[in-house]
């Protein structure tokens, strides 16, 4: 699907801090996403600049979890979260309906 990409590395956490797996919040169990890093074969675009691998991205299926910028969440505390604070729950309220989860 991908023929323009070569792999890298897998964010793995064998040499220590730099490529470490991400963590990600939960409600049941903790979870570490390992993902795989890639590369343009030929130059020096990235996925955000090339219009085919994001329409391709674009087209998959619905993701387990949401990944942020210095963050991530599977999708059951992401709905426990919107359904409560659509109900009026307050932020505080849910952190801590979380906790005793």
């Amino acid at each position: 699907m991908f023929d323009v990409l070569k792999p890298r590395i897998w964010k793995d956490g064998r040499d220590g801090k730099h490529n470490s797996p991400w963590e990600l919040a939960d409600i049941k169990r903790p979870v570490l996403l390992v993902s795989r890093v890639y590369a343009f074969k030929n130059d020096h675009r990235t996925v955000g600049d090339d219009p085919v691998i994001l329409k391709e991205l674009k087209s998959e299926a619905l993701s387990p979890f949401l990944s942020l910028h210095k963050c991530g969440i599977t999708r059951s505390p992401y709905r426990l979260i919107t359904v409560q604070t659509a109900s009026g729950m307050a932020y505080v309220e849910v952190e801590s309906l979380k906790g005793q989860m």
